[in-house]
């Protein structure tokens, strides 16, 4: 409460030090309280503050590649409109972080440099890949069904926009399904079954062992 000293017949008011802590703890403290929570829920969200039409996928290199020669390999995938990326690593313990448009379909691998040795080729012969949204880890089926997306984009006459746009129609999920009740889905003609998928004749059938090719 307000003190009032009287002063050669004048009243005058006089507001003590504690009057304008209370203002501040009462009306100023927790609206700026709210400013920063709203800023630190804000900054948390998934998506980027200035970018919120896009997701951030990543990927762990450590989980799948040799520590002694992880440099000798590249990550790689497709961007929106069927060209490849390539990302190098320096280390396989940093993050990979792609960024691409909400509800996109698109392929990731790692592969080894063109520039390693074919001894090391052959003593690093694994395939490792997935699809976006639809693998969580690079599985056999999973890896394999990369596979087949990259040959189609790689491989086909269309253009790469094309190709990406007729890839983001297919069902990608039910063949990783498919691909993950074979003992080795390497040992089937990926490649024939990824021409059959770019041709529009892709069935069931179509995933055939290679040696039947």
């Amino acid at each position: 409460m307000d003190k009032v000293i009287i002063s050669k017949g004048r009243k005058k008011t006089y507001r003590p030090a504690y009057g304008l802590t209370r203002f501040v703890m009462t009306h100023l403290f927790p609206k700026v309280l709210y400013i920063i929570g709203f800023t630190l829920v804000f900054f948390s969200c998934k998506n980027s503050l200035f970018h919120t039409d896009t997701d951030f996928y990543t990927i762990s290199p450590s989980l799948y590649l040799p520590q002694d020669n992880a440099s000798s390999w590249v990550c790689e995938y497709a961007d929106p409109k069927g060209h490849i990326i390539d990302i190098a690593i320096d280390n396989p313990f940093t993050d990979i972080v792609i960024e691409a448009p909400v509800n996109t379909i698109f392929p990731v691998r790692f592969r080894l440099k063109d520039s390693v040795s074919v001894m090391e080729r052959c003593l690093n012969n694994q395939h490792l890949g997935l699809i976006f949204p639809f693998s969580d880890e690079m599985q056999t089926s999973d890896s394999a069904a990369s596979y087949i997306f990259f040959k189609i984009l790689t491989c086909s006459n269309n253009s790469p926009d094309q190709s990406m746009e007729f890839c983001s129609r297919f069902n990608w999920q039910r063949l990783i399904l498919s691909l993950s009740k074979f003992n080795d889905p390497y040992s089937l003609d990926l490649d024939a079954a990824a021409a059959d998928i770019a041709q529009g004749t892709f069935t069931s059938k179509s995933l055939k062992n290679a040696c039947l090719k």
